[in-house]
């Protein structure tokens, strides 16, 4: 994607009206994990979503229920190296916020779901939704 973003200029207008990109976060479809105590109800489509950082070795996950729209049971970390630092809690807000709000009334959605930071200011970018 990012590749896409750079070849339309967005990337590069996005460093010169705000500066320089420091971090990436990606959100895409994920399995939960391992052991995971979550039960999910069979009458209802889940989805299950995964955050990863290119400035932590660890990811953020969680399962949705997109209708109507609620978590079921609790997020996770999964570090990807060992003593990885877990995000922030500040990043865990930021993927829960970017993934709610990249979600369409209808359930639809795109990913991966692509989001740009720097110290002030960031943008997301989404793939065309399903049809």
């Amino acid at each position: 994607m990012t590749d896409a973003l750079v070849e339309q200029g967005i990337i590069q207008k996005f460093e010169k009206e705000n500066g320089k990109i420091t971090g990436k976060m990606m959100i895409t479809a994920g399995e939960l994990p391992e052991g995971s105590e979550i039960e999910l109800d069979p009458n209802r489509e889940a989805y299950v979503f995964n955050g990863s950082f290119d400035f932590y070795d660890s990811s953020v996950g969680v399962v949705l229920y997109l209708d109507p729209m609620e978590t079921v049971g609790n997020i996770w970390i999964t570090p990807q190296v060992e003593d990885a630092e877990p995000p922030a809690k500040v990043w865990i807000k930021f993927f829960f916020k970017t993934l709610i709000t990249s979600i369409e009334d209808d359930g639809t959605f795109g990913l991966p779901i692509c989001s740009y930071v720097n110290d002030t200011a960031d943008f997301t970018a989404v793939p065309a939704r399903p049809s």
